[in-house]
């Protein structure tokens, strides 16, 4: 970190000068990474990850009526779980860019509703039902 030059102690948080570089370098690396794992959100209809494989994309939110697969792909608290689950309602309330909060049922295998859940799922990571075997 580096130091006040009148001598006093060094800033909390505040890189020091000649580590700057590889600060803004680190910076730099993380974000595009997160372009690729993630999708710019200006290339979701032009070929992306998410169009090539039938996820929903940040701009279309799923709709009442509709049975999706949830997994960890729509968020890590659905890690080692997989399940069908049917749309009711899509809270309109604003939350972080590209994550919604669905209401819907559970559906089991016959695809009958087995119970009712709230859940908070990042949209591009959301897989139509069509798109998997049941």
């Amino acid at each position: 970190m580096g130091a006040d030059p009148t001598g006093s102690a060094p800033h909390v948080g505040v890189p020091a000068p000649e580590d700057q570089p590889t600060w803004l370098w680190l910076c730099f690396v993380l974000m595009s990474l997160g372009q690729q794992l993630l999708g710019s959100p200006d290339s979701a209809g032009q070929g992306s990850p998410a169009t090539r494989y039938g996820t929903m994309t940040e701009a279309q939110p799923p709709v009442p009526g509709q049975e999706l697969w949830i997994t960890r792909a729509a968020s890590v608290q659905f890690a080692g779980q997989r399940f069908l689950f049917r749309v009711i309602s899509v809270c309109p309330k604003p939350t972080y860019q590209g994550w919604a909060w669905l209401t819907g049922y559970v559906l089991d295998s016959r695809g009958i509703a087995v119970d009712k859940r709230e859940i908070f799922v990042r949209l591009i990571g959301l897989r139509p039902a069509q798109c998997l075997v049941r």
